[in-house]
Order: structure tokens, then sequence, then C-alpha cells
């Protein structure tokens, strides 16, 4: 195929334009096209990628599940099956007491926070006991009871 030199001409100054847009971009802008980046797969794995900036990539970077190394992507997976784990014993513990009143939160660290029941943000797990709350810190956290 031949371009003609108007064409040629054409398609330069496009590239030129998006090199120039590629140089106003903010430097401490991440990631960027090119760069190896971590994905946390629906499955647990950790995947290398070069990241495109996709219209995919940036989905599954506002996720969250978008990491500069390994080591962070590895975290990330972790806190997530303990916060899985976690809200799992709590349902159990509901279901096995009728709760009213104060409850039972797991804040930071593994660290336990007694709240009245109407005042717990809704999605976060809450136990009726001090020792149930505990028991599931030190279980998915590790740490102390």
């Amino acid at each position: 195929m031949t371009r003609t030199m108007e064409e040629v001409e054409r398609l330069l100054a496009e590239l030129q334009a998006d090199v120039e847009a590629l140089k106003t971009e903010p430097s401490d802008a991440w990631p960027k096209v090119g760069d190896f980046v971590y994905v946390v797969l629906s499955n647990g794995k950790i995947m290398e990628a070069v990241w495109m900036g996709t219209e995919d990539d940036n989905l599954v970077l506002k996720r969250g599940l978008i990491f500069r190394t390994r080591k962070e992507a590895e975290a990330e997976d972790k806190r997530s099956i303990a916060l899985a784990g976690i809200h799992a014993d709590a349902k159990a513990d509901r279901e096995r007491f009728a709760i009213q009143g104060h409850v039972r939160v797991i804040v930071n660290a593994g660290f336990t926070l007694l709240v009245p029941l109407c005042h717990v943000p809704y999605g976060t797990p809450y136990f009726h006991t001090y020792e149930a709350a505990a028991a599931s810190a030190k279980k998915w956290l590790g740490g102390e009871e």
C-alpha cells in the first residue's frame, strides 16, 4: 500500500501530538503504559502483566486489584481472605445468638470495639461478645486473643 506524502504528514502529526500529550502527563501518574504491574485474580493467583491502559485495565485498577509489587498483591490477597473469613465467622455468630444492644466490631490490627448495634455500618462484621470477635481476629489476622 502506497501512501501519499499528505497522508504520511498527517499520520506523523497525529503521532507527534500523541507524544506531546504523553509528555504532559503528570510524572507521578501510575501506572503508565508499559509498566509492569501485579494483578490479584479472582482465584487468588497473582499475575504479572504489562499495563496497557485499556478500559478493562482501568476497571481492575478502580477495584484496587493492581499493585506495583508482588508483595503488595500478596498482602491484598491475604487481607481479602481474612476479611471473608471474619465475615463468615460473624454470620455464624449472629445465627447462633440473638444479638441486641451492643456488639463487638473488629477494627485495625484485630482490636475489637464495643458499639451500639444501631451504629454498625452496613456490611461491617460484628459479634455478640469480645471473646467471639477476638477469636475470629486471632484466627484470621494472627496475634494475641
